[in-house]
């Protein structure tokens, strides 16, 4: 058996466009949030070159959000998001709320 090494999820442009992150409950009523995001689509606007740290988003890859206003009350999305299920990250841990319990792993 391979051993997965790092995050299971990869950082990449393609998979930053089909994440759901930026809906969640969780994250939409944050102020920091929505400054990352913005600062994010400038970003891919002028082709800067993008780190984990820079996205508020793909959580699944990054781990848990540096964020502090966001609300872990709200209900998580994640079992409705793309990159979730291309990944099949149904199995791995942890499995759901990667903004509060780290990035998906094996």
């Amino acid at each position: 058996m391979v051993q997965i090494q790092g995050p299971r999820v990869p950082f990449s442009a393609a998979n930053m466009l089909k994440c759901t992150c930026p809906m969640c409950g969780v994250q939409s009523h944050s102020k920091c949030v929505k400054e990352g995001m913005d600062r994010f689509s400038a970003a891919r606007k002028s082709n800067a070159p993008l780190q984990p740290a820079d996205v508020p988003s793909l959580y699944c890859h990054t781990g848990r959000a540096t964020c502090q206003d966001i609300d872990l009350k709200s209900a998580c999305i994640c079992p409705s998001c793309p990159v979730f299920k291309e990944y099949s990250l149904k199995g791995g841990t942890p499995r759901l709320f990667y903004c509060r319990d780290g990035a998906a792993s094996a």
